[in-house]
């Protein structure tokens, strides 16, 4: 089974022993049978789940957000001393709306709802964002109302993200959905930042045992445990998991009939490693925590409750500090349904965006360049103001026959405008469409026609 090696690495720092001494009540063979079972549990590989979020992290200011922000648009459009009035002004304006929108989320917290599909390397994330209704830029020429987006089972998802390449072979191919703008991008650039979930760890907390009672056949970065029996029989005589740490489980004073206490320390330290677990099933986790020994900060805590016929927790809260006890981040997970070890088909981690999506890929430098066009109406009427723009007859009148009516009629009406003074053309041009399928359409075209005779 594959576990997270950051999970191992932690246990060990966190456990550093300076005296040899047995703890006072060893662990017994009926205990420690169950700890193996809990740490070698069928492993989890895949998951399909559903969930929301909330996540609050330490407020910042609002100099920070906005620098942060410039930054990003400098990057994207380049100084803002090479743009024109104009465009610093729609930057600034951007820039704006940005920072307001920021603060208030960090105000009432983010919220997210998530599908995640993982099968080993791979991963997809559909993603929606909740929002309170916003009111931003409010008193100015711009002011925009933002409505409020409220989750549930009904809330499309606004972005997507997967990850299909396999980092450890080189390869991070990944790529994003806006769903909104109806845009695609692709890259295969190490230097992009993936969008990752952890979220199948806790299906396999008690698993970070598997460094201490294990020896691994894999390798340092896809490390691979089996059961050692010297470990297992040293562990059950001594209650030492090492030469330098030792293993005691007790009755949760909380929860003395049901739960048992896991602790992983020292003798000159108080603070280690903590598991609380069903009393029956090791691998059922309710309380996780790692503190650093030497100073007795926590790094981080995870609560779990709720669990279902699977072994998975539906409530969730994880809380993460700094090495020196600072708060960094808390999330708050519910559940909705999950599935472990489902068969997930290729084409859920496949790039394949609708045809209206224009499709970009960002190069090694992070440049996007356009593969192709936006699709769609949103696509077609970009081509039309194009064409209006450059009074680009040819091109509007191919737009007459494009299967959104729309666009059809959007066209003939430009075409009135720029033919006007030819009349033969414009009547060619309206006769395309007298006998369109949609009446919008007929209409205007029979209008053109008419008046076109009527002034012979």
């Amino acid at each position: 089974m594959k576990v997270n090696p950051r999970i191992i690495i932690l246990l060990t720092v966190c456990t550093t022993l300076y005296s040899k001494a047995a703890p006072p009540n060893l662990p017994t063979d009926e205990q420690v049978t169950k700890l193996v079972e809990a740490a070698w549990k069928q492993p989890v590989s895949s998951i399909d789940i559903t969930l929301y979020k909330e996540i609050e992290k330490p407020p910042v200011s609002e100099d920070k957000i906005r620098k942060m922000f410039e930054d990003a648009f400098k990057d994207m459009e380049g100084l803002k001393e090479n743009l024109s009035p104009a465009e610093l002004e729609m930057r600034n304006r951007d820039i704006q709306l940005n920072v307001e929108r920021t603060l208030k989320e960090q105000e009432v917290g983010r919220k997210i709802k998530e599908r995640i599909r993982i099968d080993g390397h791979r991963q997809r994330i559909d993603q929606a964002i909740g929002w309170p209704k916003m009111v931003l830029l409010e008193g100015t020429p711009h002011e925009l109302v933002r409505p409020a987006v409220i989750l549930g089972p009904n809330t499309p998802y606004d972005t997507t993200y997967v990850n299909s390449g396999d980092e450890r072979k080189g390869d991070y191919t990944s790529f994003t959905y806006f769903h909104e703008n109806k845009n695609a991008q692709i890259t295969n650039n190490r230097k992009t930042v993936w969008t990752k979930s952890d979220i199948i760890e806790f299906a396999r907390l008690a698993s970070s045992f598997q460094g201490f009672l294990g020896v691994n056949k894999g390798t340092i970065e896809a490390p691979v445990f089996v059961p050692d029996p010297n470990k297992i029989e040293k562990l059950v005589k001594t209650g030492l998991l090492t030469d330098r740490t030792y293993l005691t489980i007790m009755p949760d004073p909380n929860n003395s009939a049901s739960r048992d206490r896991i602790e992983i320390k020292d003798a000159n330290h108080s603070c280690g490693t903590i598991m609380i677990c069903d009393r029956e099933d090791y691998s059922r986790v309710y309380h996780y925590k790692i503190c650093m020994p030497t100073t007795g900060k926590v790094l981080y805590v995870i609560e779990c409750n709720n669990f279902d016929s699977q072994g998975f927790p539906h409530n969730i809260t994880k809380i993460q500090y700094d090495k020196d006890g600072n708060f960094k981040e808390k999330a708050v997970y519910r559940i909705e349904k999950v599935q472990l070890n489902p068969v997930i088909t290729e084409e859920v981690f496949a790039f394949s965006p609708p045809v209206d999506y224009e499709v970009v890929e960002l190069d090694a430098n992070n440049i996007s360049h356009i593969v192709r066009e936006k699709g769609g109406i949103d696509g077609a009427m970009r081509t039309l103001l194009k064409a209006q723009k450059e009074k680009d007859v040819e091109t509007l009148t191919g737009l007459l026959g494009h299967e959104i009516w729309q666009i059809r009629l959007r066209s003939l009406q430009v075409l009135e405008h720029l033919l006007a003074q030819n009349k033969e053309d414009l009547k060619e041009a309206a006769s395309i469409l007298k006998n369109d399928e949609n009446s919008s359409v007929r209409e205007k075209a029979a209008s053109i026609l008419q008046r076109i005779e009527s002034n012979k």
